[in-house]
């Protein structure tokens, strides 16, 4: 076996890795999704999933280079995994920075869809407010008040209470 030379033993991987990590999140994030908390558990997934890639790139790579990978796995399971682990490890070096990144531009898209959200709801009540054939909860209002009533309306609508004193007499 031969080696896989810098473009297949250090680019490659670094570029792989570094696609996954801005791609990742943007991919298991639901497009329309409102939630922080969503957004949190999508970039959770994607750092698991990227320190799985990284180890598994890793075996791949010294396999391709001539470790015997499988004979170790099979021989020494355990020191195998933590080898593994360990470059997992120094590859998050790469990954975590690219997902910190991917995962701000999402918060920012999500806080930018409720604001979006926010304005169309209030665009649609000042709408409603401002037509005359559907009465809002202001125009029902000063109706109650008297503002807009006649002052026919004004009189009926308001009826005396009689006092302790008037009846009595």
């Amino acid at each position: 076996m031969g080696h896989t030379g810098v473009l297949g033993g250090i680019a490659l991987p670094v570029i792989l890795i570094a696609l996954c990590a801005v791609g990742l999140p943007f991919l298991l994030t639901p497009g329309g999704t409102r939630s922080q908390r969503r957004l949190a558990v999508s970039v959770l997934f994607s750092a698991l999933g990227l320190f799985l890639l990284g180890g598994a790139l890793f075996a791949v790579l010294y396999q391709v280079n001539g470790s015997p990978m499988m004979r170790s796995l099979v021989s020494h399971p355990g020191h195998f995994l933590w080898f593994l682990i360990r470059r997992a490890a120094m590859a998050s070096l790469i990954w975590v920075p690219l997902l910190l990144l991917a995962w701000y531009s999402l918060a920012r898209r999500i806080e930018g869809l409720k604001s979006r959200d926010g304005m169309e709801q209030g665009a649609e009540k000042a709408a409603a407010d401002e037509r005359p054939d559907a009465p809002s909860e202001s125009n029902a209002r000063e109706t109650e008040e008297g503002s807009e009533a006649a002052p026919e309306d004004v009189l009926f609508r308001h009826t005396p209470v009689e006092s302790s004193k008037s009846r009595d007499i």
